[in-house]
This record gives C-alpha cells, structure tokens and sequence, in this order.
C-alpha cells in the first residue's frame, strides 16, 4: 500500500480555499457573456479553467503575448545599443536568458535594488 505524503496534500489547501472565489469571478465574468450567447455555465466555467491552463503553455504564451504587448525584433542599431545591458543581464543570471524569462525578471528585481553602502572602515589607532 502507498504511503500518503501529507505535504503534498496539503499543497493543494489553498487551490481548495480559492475555488469558490475563482467560481464568483468566473460567474461575475459569466453573466454578461450569458445575455449575449446562451452558454451553460458549466461549460463556461470549463472552457476558462482550460483556457487559463493552456496559457501556461511557453508557445502559447509567445504567440499571446508577444502580440499583446507588441514585441518586435530590434533593429540593429537598437540591437547594437542593447548587447552591453543584455550581455550584463545573462551574466547576472549565469544562464541563456533567451530561455529562462524568469532569470530575466529576477535579475531586473535585483538590479532595481537600492545599492547597499560598504561598512566603514575603522583606522586602526597605533
């Protein structure tokens, strides 16, 4: 018999905790779409609980938001003027940030962080 990893369970306390206020949210969204088109709400609740998943997805979310925040290619000229910062960037996250968008996110955190003064340095009395 398997034995049951009781921090596992309790990950999913609060997913259990939410799902009633996501189901609220999900009816405040459901109620105006309802007037126009006549959807379940069941099968509403579904499709935004699956759609919510797929974006998780990193195709998916390149395609999404890569048109809805408007990215492009740089050219070169803003290419050239981007390799320093860019490079410092990779550096910092001590990885290929073309892959890793969370090393980006976590280094910009770090790089906004005030700089923190060196202790004085006491002369020694002879």
């Amino acid at each position: 018999m398997r034995k049951v990893e009781y921090s596992a369970v309790t990950a999913f306390a609060p997913v259990l905790a939410l799902f009633p206020v996501w189901l609220g949210a999900v009816a405040l969204l459901w109620i105006p779409f309802v007037l126009l088109f006549d959807v379940p709400f069941v099968l509403f609740a579904t499709a935004v609980f699956l759609f919510g998943i797929v974006l998780f997805s990193r195709p998916v979310q390149r395609i999404v938001f890569v048109r809805m925040l408007g990215a492009r290619q740089p050219t070169e000229l803003e290419r050239a003027n981007l390799a320093p910062a860019w490079k410092t960037v990779e550096q910092r996250a001590a990885s290929d940030c073309k892959e890793h968008a969370t090393d980006v996110v976590r280094v910009w955190a770090r790089l906004r962080e005030p700089e923190r003064p060196a202790p004085p340095v006491r002369a020694r009395m002879p």
